[in-house]
């Protein structure tokens, strides 16, 4: 189906039986990465939830009853059916590539999308707020697989996988917000 957008899908959902298609038209523009979109098909018809001027989105996941939409300047937005809301902005230069639940809690791919380094990390949401988890720089992770009760990371750095160890990489810092309190 040809949603009547330029650009490319990059992530698709199931959500509220619905099928929901984010991408945008990076083509064009491939350092700013301009013009996204959200959709959803019902069965019958398609129709655009809203455009994402100014980002694309890069991934899509349901948590809680709430669909997640990352985006790849970094900006964490929330759908309930009724209301795009922005929940966080990560650090400058940083973009989110990959979402999955893991744990009951949402895990968050965090990596620069130009050649220089950012704030590369997994960060985690868990209803309360959101964090930086896992921290390590040579890890630039673009892709996560919850594989039975292990969680794996994609790396840009070479071609690597990497396996979740909560002992040894968690953070020592701490960055929080709430979407609930918001």
């Amino acid at each position: 189906k040809d949603i009547d957008y330029p650009g490319y899908i990059w992530s698709m959902v199931e959500y509220n039986q619905r099928l929901y298609a984010g991408g945008g038209h990076p083509e064009n523009s491939p350092t700013t990465y301009q013009l996204g979109t959200l959709w959803s098909f019902d069965g019958y018809l398609w129709g655009e939830v809203g455009p994402f001027n100014g980002t694309v989105i890069k991934t899509l996941r349901v948590y809680d009853n709430l669909l997640f939409i990352g985006t790849i300047h970094g900006q964490l937005y929330v759908y309930n059916r009724a209301n795009i809301d922005l929940l966080y902005e990560m650090p400058d230069g940083n973009g989110i590539f990959d979402m999955v639940v893991y744990k009951d809690k949402l895990y968050i791919s965090v990596c620069y999308r130009t050649t220089t380094t950012g704030e590369e990390a997994i960060y985690v949401f868990d209803r309360a707020g959101t964090h930086k988890a896992h921290f390590d720089a040579a890890i630039k992770p673009l892709c996560l697989l919850v594989n039975g009760d292990d969680l794996w990371i994609g790396g840009k750095d070479g071609g690597n996988a990497y396996q979740i160890d909560d002992v040894n990489y968690n953070s020592t810092g701490e960055l929080q917000s709430s979407y609930f309190n918001a």
